[in-house]
């Protein structure tokens, strides 16, 4: 059994690594063609539009299943950095509503708290702690993560938010602290997860 296993991870990374160079490629040429594509007709340049679109939903799928791959072998790489996390959310709530036409909340309040150098407010000159205050809200969103990676989950959770709750309901990203960890909730008003499944 593990042999088999190992063999049908070994097929899906090979598989996924091998139409990713072709399907690249193809992308690259239409994206060249859609630049160059003043002379092209209307039903035409619809039929490109198109065509990227399927190939960059194609080569997502193929990173998913290299991911799932390297995921499965222990040999999935992260790369973390000092990520914006609200900025995040905002980018991918807008990313999703473009291809979906739904509605999805971003719900991110300033996640700082005031003057953290003092126990209590009442030791901070106003100066100071509305410095403190503006660092905080300013910089309070930065959490240490992969940005692909995270974004990948959000995709993930927010396209299974989607397909299970109505078309007039909206879905809503919240960010919210706890101690020292940011928690992201992707909420819907969906049909849910049966509690024996």
């Amino acid at each position: 059994l593990a042999k088999a296993l190992d063999q049908q991870r070994q097929f899906t990374h090979d598989i996924s690594h091998e139409l990713r160079t072709p399907l690249t490629i193809s992308y690259g040429y239409l994206q060249s063609l859609q630049r160059r594509g003043d002379n092209l007709k209307p039903p035409q340049r619809d039929a490109l539009k198109t065509a990227i679109a399927e190939t960059e939903h194609s080569i997502a799928i193929l990173e998913d299943l290299l991911s799932l791959a390297r995921g499965d072998s222990g040999t999935l790489q992260f790369s973390p950095s000092d990520v914006d996390v609200s900025a995040l959310l905002q980018t991918v709530a807008k990313q999703v509503e473009s291809c979906s036409q739904r509605t999805i909340i971003v719900d991110s309040p300033p996640l700082g708290y005031p003057c953290a150098t003092h126990q209590d407010d009442s030791d901070c000159s106003s100066t100071q702690q509305q410095e403190t205050e503006n660092y905080l809200a300013s910089s309070a969103t930065l959490i240490k993560a992969d940005p692909d990676r995270l974004r990948q989950v959000l995709l993930k959770l927010l396209d299974n938010a989607l397909r299970y709750s109505r078309p007039d309901q909206p879905v809503t990203l919240k960010l919210k602290r706890r101690d020292d960890s940011a928690i992201i909730q992707v909420c819907d008003r969906g049909i849910g997860i049966s509690e024996e499944h």
